[in-house]
């Protein structure tokens, strides 16, 4: 392993097999300062980037344990369902102005504070995990940017910009 990161001038280097039962191979990689990495643990994070891609500063945790790289593979599924669950709050922050927009032909501004209260009573009735105001904040912030435009700021609250249809398809063309 040494040699192998000298001779490629490397900083780093993650060793991958189908699994590590202890003895040399993890000294050397602790004292080599290489991480380790099964290769059940490579494809689920494989399969968690392909569905929604990690940066590279999340990539690199993978490299920075000496030794077994589990916790970084812990992070980097906690992060994976951290993004999921943030496109899923902004599926349903659409819902939310989508059924305000029906009920009204000139909606009232949805402030943060209200949509705050939908979304816990609408978590409440279906069970799911409660969101927090900043993760609320955050989707606004996303779905109000310039390059997406799909909300805009009257007041102190929010209103569509466009269709929900259109604004569902401006959101899958961003990505």
């Amino acid at each position: 392993m040494k040699d192998h990161l000298e001779e490629y001038a490397a900083d780093h280097a993650l060793l991958v097999a189908a699994g590590f039962t202890g003895g040399k191979v993890i000294d050397h990689a602790v004292k080599n300062k290489v991480g380790m990495l099964t290769t059940d643990s490579l494809v689920s994070i494989l399969k968690q980037h392909d569905q929604f891609p990690f940066s590279l500063i999340e990539l690199r945790n993978l490299f920075d344990p000496h030794g077994l790289a589990d916790s970084a593979k812990d992070e980097l599924t906690r992060k994976h369902t951290q993004h999921l669950s943030n496109l899923q709050l902004a599926n349903t922050v659409l819902q939310v102005f989508e059924e305000f927009e029906r009920q009204a032909d000139d909606p009232e501004p949805i402030t943060s504070s209200g949509l705050n209260l939908l979304l816990q009573k609408r978590s409440s009735e279906v069970g799911l995990a409660r969101t927090s105001r900043k993760q609320i904040e955050h989707i606004l912030m996303l779905l109000s940017n310039p390059a997406l435009e799909i909300l805009i700021q009257r007041g102190d609250g929010y209103v569509l910009s466009l269709a929900p249809s259109a604004a569902r398809a401006r959101l899958i063309a961003f990505g």
